[in-house]
């Protein structure tokens, strides 16, 4: 793209223009690896019941601080061999596997909703922050059940509602959809675990699994659709499509010409985005289901 042609942009579309490249992707992968080096620290920290801010990091075995240039997501890992740089002892690769999911997650969410997104190219951003931060605490939550067998309260009460306010950024069809749906996921997971009791005299599913089902559900809605114009029903189509048709000749000659950044926008789609997008599509379905293991509540 010459140099005239990005100059012939709004400074919108410039900024889209760069969230949808290279540049975007690599944004969204050092977001989701920053973000998972702190899920790293909820993981090891949160079922000891210790705070997430004092002390900062530091080695369990020697005890001395981790300086920042040790600190670095994935890169220090491998610089260090896995090891602290005092004592010599080794850390869990699980630390460096941690940030490499929730970053390879960040531009999952990156191509559902940034490249493929329908909206403005802000509200699509807020969506990437949004889902990206959902899916790494998504993570985060599912290591600390197959650790304690348990999902914390500390972490779900507090998300309900923040995920059932965030809602309204993830262009559900209703306003009420969110608290609906994180109703409706909690009553759900809570009738099977109720009618299992009843019909086998033992628990065989915990209530925070009913929580983790009413995070979901609060923020993606009791339809499970978030994909803004995407989701609409047929109603709504088929008033956008009369509108088209109503439309006269001399509406449609008045038109603007053809916007470069929805030309490149087409023709990086046509080169195979699409995988992306139907890999992301896949994780939304598999992804809830794997995490929702037999748990009893903290």
């Amino acid at each position: 793209m010459g140099y005239a042609v990005w100059r012939s942009m709004s400074f919108e579309q410039q900024i889209e223009l760069s969230l949808i490249g290279p540049f975007g992707i690599g944004f969204a992968a050092l977001w989701g690896a920053l973000w998972g080096s702190f899920f790293n620290v909820v993981i090891c920290r949160v079922p000891a019941g210790e705070s997430l801010v004092k002390p900062p990091s530091h080695c369990r075995v020697c005890g001395e601080a981790v300086r920042w240039y040790d600190n670095i997501p994935i890169l220090s890992y491998l610089l260090l061999r896995g090891r602290c740089r005092h004592c010599g002892a080794g850390y869990s690769i699980r630390y460096m596997l941690v940030e490499l999911l929730v970053a390879a997650l960040a531009v999952v969410m990156h191509q559902v909703f940034v490249v493929h997104g329908a909206g403005e190219i802000g509200l699509r951003a807020g969506q990437l922050v949004i889902t990206s931060l959902f899916s790494g605490l998504l993570v985060a939550i599912s290591l600390i059940d197959y650790d304690t067998r348990l999902i914390p309260n500390v972490i779900t009460y507090p998300a309900i509602p923040i995920c059932a306010l965030l809602s309204v950024f993830m262009q559900l069809p209703h306003l009420w959809d969110g608290p609906v749906g994180a109703v409706g996921g909690y009553a759900l997971i809570w009738l099977i675990a109720e009618g299992y009791y009843r019909l086998r005299k033992r628990e065989g599913m915990g209530l925070g699994d009913a929580k983790l089902m009413a995070m979901i559900g609060g923020l993606l809605g009791w339809q499970g659709r978030s994909r803004g114009r995407r989701s609409r029903g047929r109603r709504s189509r088929g008033r956008r499509s009369r509108g088209r048709r109503s439309r006269g000749r001399s509406q449609r000659a008045a038109r603007p010409g053809p916007d470069p950044l929805r030309a490149l926008h087409l023709s990086r789609r046509a080169r195979g985005l699409g995988a992306a997008r139907r890999a992301a599509n896949l994780a939304a379905v598999f992804l809830p289901a794997a995490l929702t293991a037999r748990t009893e509540e903290r």
